[in-house]
């Protein structure tokens, strides 16, 4: 079980990474969605989540810890409530720092997969980054393609399916 949940949270990890980024570089939106949400959104706040993300993200990606993977889980479960609450209200999310169509529950799906992720992580104890590596160098190769390239899949799927699901579904 250790091998299958080691691509799966390394994603969810450097997802929190790639989030953390985006808001530092422009807090406004999220700050924006906080607010419609009736949580505190001054955009200095937001920055200190954004930092809290990147962090946790760099460490669960290095470490797997039974600790990183409850934070991970529990961070997901976080967003996966907050963009239900907001596709009620028909706001974005500005989960990745710009603001787009308003929340669907497509992503509160996306996170509720990634909380799962980190909780069977705390409870089955995936490998990390550490072990990826010390494959051999084809299949370190073609594991970091496939990182990356899911996460750039999650990235687009939480910022441009919203926008896609409701162009098509008021046809």
């Amino acid at each position: 079980m250790s091998e299958i949940l080691a691509g799966p949270f390394l994603i969810a990890s450097l997802a929190l990474c790639v989030a953390g980024i985006a808001k530092l570089r422009s807090p406004r939106p999220a700050a924006q969605a906080l607010a419609v949400a009736g949580l505190p959104s001054h955009p200095q706040l937001v920055r200190a989540f954004a930092a809290y993300e990147l962090a946790l993200g760099g460490y669960a990606a290095l470490s797997t810890s039974t600790v990183a993977a409850v934070a991970v889980a529990a961070t997901y479960a976080g967003f996966a409530g907050l963009t239900l609450a907001l596709h009620r209200r028909r706001a974005s999310c500005g989960c990745f720092g710009a603001e787009g169509a308003p929340a669907s529950p497509a992503q509160s799906a996306i996170s509720a997969v990634l909380a799962a992720t980190g909780a069977a992580t705390a409870i089955w104890h995936a490998h990390g980054l550490s072990w990826i590596v010390s494959r051999p160098p084809a299949t370190v190769l073609a594991l970091a393609f496939g990182v990356g390239g899911a996460v750039f899949a999650l990235v687009v799927a939480y910022s441009e399916l919203p926008a896609a699901w409701s162009a098509w579904s008021a046809r």
